[in-house]
């Protein structure tokens, strides 16, 4: 089974940076874990933050060029 742009050597690199997928709850966890997804606060209709908090900028970078490879 293959993912277009995920060659061998990024599909290595995500395996050996995830580890263990077993630790996300869903995909959502998985997706702010690659940081393609923002944080927003937002309270009383005022946004007060809009940023990437925590992750791995390297999944990033990977999920990014397959996408861009295409």
């Amino acid at each position: 089974m293959t993912i277009p742009g995920i060659s061998i050597v990024r599909s290595n690199i995500i395996t050996a940076i995830v580890c263990q997928p077993e630790r996300f709850k869903n995909k959502h966890q998985f997706w702010g874990y690659c940081m393609l997804v923002r944080h927003i606060q937002e309270s009383g209709g005022k946004i007060y933050g809009n940023k990437r908090v925590h992750g791995r900028r390297e999944l990033r970078d990977i999920f990014i060029g397959a996408a861009n490879q295409q």
